[in-house]
């Protein structure tokens, strides 16, 4: 039998053991996620990091004055960087998250709700790395003892 002729849609639809399979189609288009389903869709990363970034400047403000040279002393984010972050040209990535959350001491419960927003929430129980964020969130450590009990635990430093 030649399938070659076929669309992946008349595949869906053959009779598989006596149940004709067709896909479902709603009225946005989508072959896959029901209407009923959108309301409980989590938000899109684009609105996931709006919120984070306007968090982060907000925190920005509290722990480091808006001043770039006390962030870059306290968390090695260059101001470039965290400029493009800022304005939502450069994604937020965990690294540049950990150095933020860690290097200005942010407390242990504002930083988890950045990580869930970022959509990779803290686990504790099985991720080496975040435990040891959640130990130096909880002790106030600097972002070079961070680094440092990283190295230590065989994980590659977040400064090079």
């Amino acid at each position: 039998m030649n399938l070659s002729n076929f669309s992946r849609d008349k595949i869906m639809s053959i009779h598989w053991d006596g149940v004709y399979e067709r896909p479902l189609q709603t009225l946005d288009g989508s072959k896959r996620v029901k209407t009923g389903d959108i309301p409980n869709m989590p938000p899109s990363d684009a609105e996931n990091n709006s919120e984070l970034r306007i968090m982060l400047v907000n925190l920005f403000f509290e722990k480091a004055d808006g001043d770039y040279h006390m962030l870059y002393r306290k968390t090695y984010i260059n101001d470039s960087t965290f400029r493009k972050c800022q304005k939502g040209t450069l994604r937020i990535s965990r690294i540049v998250l950990t150095k933020f959350v860690v290097g200005l001491c942010i407390e242990p419960d504002t930083a988890r709700e950045l990580y869930r927003i970022l959509g990779q929430p803290l686990d504790l129980k099985h991720n080496r790395f975040d435990y040891i964020v959640a130990l130096a969130l909880r002790d106030k450590d600097t972002i070079d003892q961070f680094d440092d009990e990283l190295v230590r635990h065989g994980i590659k430093s977040i400064l090079t």
